[in-house]
């Protein structure tokens, strides 16, 4: 047993303080599910351990929903990278009087999300300010 716990701390101390991972469960898993049975049996696979992990503790996961970006309530979008002209074709759109645009400024909300889908809580909260 003591080989094993050894074993254990040894592969555990490769790992970085801070480590930012992400996979998907069926829309059936609670969130509970997944923090007690699912995330730790997740780690222990990918650790190639043959011992179940304790649940981590609250502050240490967090469980978040993901969305489609079909999901986002937008009749169009303005997309593009520094210096190609979006700036312009906002402030020209601006002068149309039945244009309405999501914020006074340029709106960061796409770049917030780092992954292929954003969350779900986001897509409402974007959605639930632009029927505002």
């Amino acid at each position: 047993m003591k080989e094993m716990f050894d074993e254990i701390r040894a592969r555990l101390s490769l790992l970085p303080a801070f480590m930012r991972s992400g996979f998907c469960a069926p829309t059936n898993c609670s969130a509970s599910s997944i923090r007690s049975i699912i995330f730790r049996r997740y780690v222990a696979y990918m650790l190639h351990l043959d011992a179940d992990l304790p649940p981590p503790r609250d502050e240490e996961i967090e469980v978040r929903e993901l969305a489609q970006w079909a999901d986002l309530d937008l009749q169009f979008a303005i997309v593009g990278v520094d210096h190609c002209g979006t700036t312009s074709l906002r402030k020209n759109l601006l002068l149309h009087g039945e244009i309405e645009l999501t914020s006074d400024h340029e709106d960061q909300w796409l770049h917030r999300h780092d992954r292929v889908l954003p969350y779900q809580d986001d897509v409402r909260d974007l959605d639930r300010r632009w029927s505002a």
